[in-house]
C-alpha cells in the first residue's frame, strides 16, 4: 500500500501533509518529540513538516506506515485531488461571482488546510440543498400543496461520501463475510441453495419464492410470525441470492454495523438507516464473493468481467462492483473506478480508488463511453480516456437492464463503467491488442462542462465558469462561441472498441 500511495501522487508534485501528521500524532497521544523519534526525525524537522514548510518524502511516508500502522492510501496524498476537484466544481457555481481560483491554488489549499476545504464543501452542499428546497417551496405555494419538510443534507449523498472516503472497502465486514463463507462453504455454484439452507438451520426461517401482489414491488418480505422469508420470484437469481446474503448481514452483523454507523457521525437519522442497508449490502458481496477467492480468480482471468460472471454465477454489475472493493491493506487489487448512470445521465452509483473524479452536481462528460453504452445494448465498449490533469484510463462500459419481471412493469436501464489508470491496464484482458505506450486515439474527457477548460470540445453544453466567451459572426463552429484563453487540450477523438471488433480481429 505504501508503494501504491507513493506512486499514486503526480510525478514531480510535492506532498504536504502537515494537518494529517498533527492529526495522527494527536490520535496516538504522543508528544512531538516522541513522534519525531518514532519517525527517525529531529523535532525541528518534524515541526517543519507539520507546518507545511517542507514536503513529506517517501522515506517518511514508509516510516509513518510502519510505526503507526497507517494505510497511506487513506491519507490525502490521493484524497487531495478529489477535494481540489470538488472545490473547483463548487466554486464554478454562479453563486460565486469572483474569478475562479486556479487549480494549483485549490490543490495547495486541499493539502495544507484539508479541514477548511471540507468545511467549505459541506457548507456549499448545504447551501445547494436549501436552494433546492426553496425552489420546491415556491412550487408548492404555486400549486397550493404542502411544503416539503426541511433537512440539512440528502441521506444518500452522506452515505455515498462515507464509502467513497474509505475507498469503498470496509475491513470488518469484508473479513466477517469471508470468514462465514469459508466456515459454512457458502460460496460457489450452489450459493443460493447454500444460503437458504444456512438461514433455515441457523435462524429457523424458511425461504419461499412467490410472485408478489400486483401492487407490490417488494424484493423480499420477512414474516417473523410464520418465520418465513418471501422472495419475489420474478426477479433474477443473482438479485435473490444477493438479497439473502444481505439479510444474513442484517441479522448477524448488527453490532458491527451499528458501531460503524455510530462512528460515521451522520447528520440525519435517515442517513444512518440508509447506511445500515448499504453496509448489509457490502457484507452480502463479501459473503457470496469472498475476498481471497474472488481477487485470485479476477487476477487469473485478467479481470474478464463476463468470465467472472459465469464462474461465480453473478451479474455483470455485481462483478464490476466487487472488483471496485478490492483494496484490502496488505493485499490490494487493481485500483478501479466504478460508476453506474441512468439514461438521463444521473449517477446512481459511484466509486473511485483512482484519481478519476465524478460530477457531484449536474451532468457528466458525454464523451465518456459509459454514455455511449446505451447506443448498443449489451455491447462492451473499451475506451482510452484522458482527464484534464493528463492521466489516462482504460474504461470498460456496457449497458444493463434490470427487468421488472412482468409485462406491465417498468424495466430499469443503466450504463456501467469499470476502469483503471493506464499503468494497470495490462492486467485487464480488454487492453489486449492496444498500444498502451502510444495509443492511436485518446478521448479527452472532463468532470463536467462547468469546470472543463477544453476549448475545442464539440459536445460542450455551456462554457466553463471564469472563461471569457468570444463570438464571431463571420465564422460559426459546432459550438457557437470560443474561449478567449484556450488550454492545451486538443480536439476529442473517439476511441471505442466493441466485443464484435475483438472477435473480428481474433483477439478473444
Amino acid at each position: 500500500m505504501v508503494k501504491a500511495a507513493i506512486s499514486g501522487s503526480k510525478k514531480g508534485r510535492k506532498v504536504f501533509l502537515g494537518a494529517q501528521l498533527r492529526h495522527i500524532r494527536a490520535e496516538a497521544g504522543v508528544t512531538q518529540a516522541a513522534f519525531a523519534e518514532a519517525l527517525g526525525l529531529s523535532p525541528s524537522y518534524l515541526s517543519q513538516l507539520e507546518h507545511d514548510q517542507r514536503p513529506v518524502s517517501a522515506a517518511v511516508l514508509m516510516r509513518l506506515s510502519t510505526a503507526f500502522n497507517i494505510s497511506l492510501d487513506r491519507l490525502t496524498v490521493d484524497d487531495t485531488d478529489r477535494v481540489a476537484t470538488e472545490l473547483q466544481h463548487a466554486l464554478a457555481e454562479p453563486l460565486y461571482e469572483e474569478p475562479a481560483l486556479e487549480p494549483r491554488v485549490l490543490q495547495h489549499l486541499s493539502q495544507t488546510a484539508p479541514e477548511l476545504a471540507r468545511a467549505f464543501l459541506k457548507s456549499h452542499q448545504l447551501n445547494r440543498r436549501y436552494e433546492e428546497r426553496l425552489q420546491a417551496l415556491d412550487a408548492s405555494f404555486d400549486a397550493a400543496a404542502p411544503a416539503p419538510s426541511p433537512a440539512n443534507v440528502l441521506p444518500y449523498d452522506e452515505v455515498r461520501d462515507y464509502f467513497h472516503d474509505r475507498d469503498n472497502y470496509v475491513d470488518a465486514l469484508d473479513r466477517a463475510g469471508e470468514r462465514l463463507s469459508s466456515q459454512e462453504r457458502l460460496h460457489g455454484p450452489d450459493v443460493f441453495d447454500n444460503l437458504k439452507r444456512y438461514i433455515s438451520n441457523r435462524h429457523g426461517y424458511e425461504v419461499v419464492q412467490r410472485l408478489p401482489a400486483q401492487s407490490s414491488n417488494a424484493i423480499y418480505e420477512i414474516d417473523p410470525t410464520r418465520r418465513t422469508v418471501h422472495l419475489n420470484s420474478s426477479l433474477s437469481p443473482h438479485t435473490l441470492t444477493f438479497q439473502l446474503a444481505a439479510i444474513i448481514g442484517l441479522w448477524e452483523e448488527t453490532e458491527a454495523i451499528d458501531d460503524l454507523v455510530e462512528r460515521a457521525g451522520f447528520q440525519t437519522r435517515e442517513a444512518e438507516e440508509v447506511c445500515r442497508l448499504a453496509l448489509a449490502n457490502y457484507y452480502a458481496g463479501a459473503l457470496i464473493l469472498p475476498y481471497g477467492v474472488f481477487s485470485s480468480m479476477a487476477r487469473t482471468l485478467r479481470h474478464d468481467i463476463e468470465q467472472l460472471q459465469h464462474h461465480f454465477s453473478i451479474s455483470f454489475e455485481q462483478a464490476c462492483h466487487r472488483l471496485s472493493n478490492l483494496q484490502r491493506p496488505g493485499a490490494p487489487g487493481v485500483p478501479f473506478f466504478f460508476v453506474r448512470v441512468d439514461r438521463a445521465g444521473n449517477i446512481t452509483k459511484r466509486h473511485s480508488a483512482t484519481k478519476l473524479q465524478f460530477a457531484r452536481f449536474g451532468g457528466g462528460c458525454p464523451l465518456w463511453n459509459v454514455h455511449e453504452a446505451f447506443t448498443v445494448p449489451g455491447r462492451i465498449f473499451v475506451q482510452i480516456a484522458e482527464t484534464p490533469d493528463g492521466l489516462r484510463y482504460l474504461s470498460v462500459a456496457r449497458s444493463i437492464v434490470k427487468r421488472a419481471g412482468r409485462f406491465d412493469g417498468f424495466d430499469r436501464h443503466y450504463g456501467v463503467a469499470l476502469g483503471c489508470e493506464l499503468e494497470h491496464a495490462k492486467s485487464m484482458i480488454y487492453a489486449d491488442g492496444m498500444d498502451l505506450g502510444q495509443p492511436r486515439s485518446v478521448v479527452p474527457i472532463g468532470v463536467s462542462c462547468r469546470i472543463c477548460e477544453r476549448p475545442a470540445c464539440p459536445q460542450r453544453a455551456f462554457p466553463p465558469i471564469g472563461q471569457t466567451v468570444v463570438t464571431d459572426t463571420a465564422r460559426r463552429g459546432v459550438v457557437p462561441y470560443r474561449l478567449k484563453t484556450p488550454s492545451n487540450a486538443g480536439e476529442p477523438r473517439r476511441s471505442l472498441r466493441s466485443r464484435d471488433q475483438y472477435n473480428a480481429q481474433g483477439r478473444k
